[in-house]
């Protein structure tokens, strides 16, 4: 851990948070934070699947991959037949804004920004041209797998969200995810 030391109050307050089956992702997301979250949510899961889990984002996003299997994990448990709201709180920037589709019903406080964009970074290490050339290809495959999670939540054509996030941020306030089709339904 690195010269990392736990607080003990933010420790207590995550324990009793996740009693009360509420989880925050409310940093970068990131391999550590995703597998931390993904072991919260089967510890949930197997606690219960009766009861909701709710998870609050406020988040300027992350690494794509561990994106991914925090997205899977949150379907899993809804394929349990476990509800899961999720909520943006504030903002839900690039990754963040695609976990917040895994919701069951997604929702955000009336002050939230959302932003999608294409996929900015795909880089491992050294690169060779012939590396460069196929982490170009992962990356156009990767930015398509989010634009098919956006497109199946918020009812856009595929065509249409390439375009409209094509070399630019695409800032939301609530009430234009709301007309989007990002989110379900503003709160407070």
């Amino acid at each position: 851990m690195s010269g990392f030391i736990e607080n003990p109050i933010s420790t207590k307050i995550e324990h009793d948070l996740l009693e009360q089956r509420k989880i925050y992702v409310s940093d970068e997301i990131t391999t550590y934070d995703a597998a931390n979250f993904n072991s919260s949510i089967n510890w949930l899961v197997s606690k219960s699947k009766r009861d909701p889990i709710t998870v609050y984002i406020t988040s300027q996003g992350g690494s794509v991959l561990p994106l991914f299997g925090m997205y899977d994990y949150l379907l899993l448990a809804r394929k349990e037949g476990v509800s899961v709201t999720t909520v943006a709180v504030g903002y839900a920037a690039s990754a963040a804004s695609v976990l917040l589709q895994a919701g069951d019903k997604r929702l955000a406080t009336k002050h939230t920004r959302i932003l999608l964009h294409e996929v900015s970074q795909y880089y491992f290490g050294n690169e060779k041209v012939s590396d460069a050339e196929e982490n170009t290809k992962e990356m156009l495959r990767v930015n398509n797998i989010l634009l098919e999670i956006i497109s199946e939540r918020s009812g856009q054509p595929i065509d249409e969200l390439k375009k409209f996030i094509h070399k630019r941020d695409a800032w939301f306030d609530a009430e234009e995810a709301l007309a989007f089709g990002l989110i379900d339904e503003i709160i407070q």
